[in-house]
């Protein structure tokens, strides 16, 4: 009896310390839950190429490949964008509030880019002299510097600890869901048809937005480029295609789309347009009109859904992403796709079964139509 008790009290002891050390993992990753969210994107997105690179390849020479020759430059990529884009708002807006006339001066005032210029000159001409003569600025320039320094610094260690994250699963997340198979549930299990339908919806979800987004950059890279070449000189577009690039990435968020770039940018080619000769006004209303059919409404009513597949509810999946980004921040954009898998196929696989309190099965008990199909496969 004695030795019944100790047993008990043994494994009372051992749950409790598995209890604790589940909450503390919890809290880390409660801590950094959108550097892990990034990393589980950026993993789904290359997992298909590093599945073909596994073909010819061992699995960690596979991931390793994959990692230096996709995730890495990504990364360095993704990194380059932030601190250039960074530095042209620092030189644009230092020392000015950011007030409408502030944002579009650069772009209508000739003589705001030529003042630049001169203080540039001045600067590399006589530092000690400008820096004598300017030490208030001199300040502000330096601790605006100091602060996208540490800016800069942090996305680039959140982007190297995300991908270090994708390279781990790419490397030992098989490994990792057949011990989970062997030891926490069965193979055919509904903990296992729940997993594979999650994972397989998570692929298809991600991977369809990130061709969407590549898409829309191209696209408007061709249509900005492309209306430079027949418009005068007072209404061509500034830096078309970093615009470009950022229509792409506002893409990321179905209902905004490239509303976020192309409507302030045809709104201030229309100020200039009418500061200049009102007749130039057309053109800014051509850009809009073609930027709203071909940079949002197709790729919101036909690219996107036929991206990422018809298993997900096309309304749903643009509230994930808007309420994510809401609730979240900015890697709502990744949780709240992840959010809205796990609630679908917990609703078509796990909670009708247990409202019924009939025994669970990894059967779909749901219409399939919220979801893939039972298994995880199509």
């Amino acid at each position: 009896m004695d030795l019944a008790a100790d047993r008990k009290r043994d494994r009372l002891a051992w749950w409790l310390a598995v209890g604790a050390l589940a909450a503390l993992l919890a809290f880390v990753a409660l801590n950094v839950l959108g550097t892990l969210v990034l990393g589980l994107f950026i993993y789904y997105v290359v997992r298909p190429l590093n599945e073909r690179v596994d073909r010819h390849l061992p699995s960690h020479t596979a991931a390793t490949v994959t990692f230096l020759g996709v995730i890495l430059p990504l990364v360095a990529v993704v990194a380059y964008i932030v601190v250039v884009a960074s530095r042209e708002l620092l030189a644009t807006f230092a020392g000015r509030s950011l007030t409408v006339s502030a944002l579009l001066a650069p772009y209508l005032d000739r003589s705001v880019a030529e003042s630049r210029e001169t203080t540039v000159q001045a600067v590399l001409n006589q530092p000690m002299s400008f820096l004598t003569s300017n030490a208030g600025t001199a300040r502000e320039v330096a601790d605006a510097a100091l602060a996208l320094v540490g800016a800069a610094s942090g996305i680039l260690f959140i982007l190297l600890v995300a991908a270090a994250v994708a390279y781990f699963l790419l490397q030992d997340g098989d490994r990792l869901y057949r011990w989970s198979r062997a030891n926490l549930f069965a193979e055919e299990s509904t903990l296992d048809a729940f997993l594979q339908a999650v994972d397989h919806d998570l692929e298809t979800v991600y991977l369809g937005n990130v061709f969407t987004v590549g898409l829309v950059a191209v696209g408007a890279a061709v249509v900005y480029n492309g209306y430079n070449l027949l418009v005068p000189t007072p209404v061509e577009i500034p830096i078309p295609t970093a615009l470009a690039l950022a229509t792409g990435l506002a893409s990321f968020v179905p209902i905004v789309v490239g509303k976020l770039v192309y409507v302030p940018l045809t709104g201030a080619l229309a100020i200039s347009a009418l500061g200049n000769d009102t007749g130039l006004l057309v053109y800014p209303v051509a850009l809009f009109l073609v930027a709203l059919v071909f940079l949002d409404i197709l790729p919101q009513t036909v690219v996107r859904p036929y991206l990422s597949g018809r298993e997900l509810h096309t309304g749903a999946t643009m509230l994930s992403y808007v309420l994510g980004a809401t609730v979240f921040g900015w890697y709502g954009i990744f949780l709240g796709p992840l959010v809205l898998v796990l609630v679908v196929h917990t609703s078509r696989i796990v909670l009708p079964e247990l409202v019924a309190g009939e025994e669970l099965t990894p059967g779909v008990s749901a219409p399939s139509s919220l979801g893939t199909e039972e298994g995880g496969t199509e």
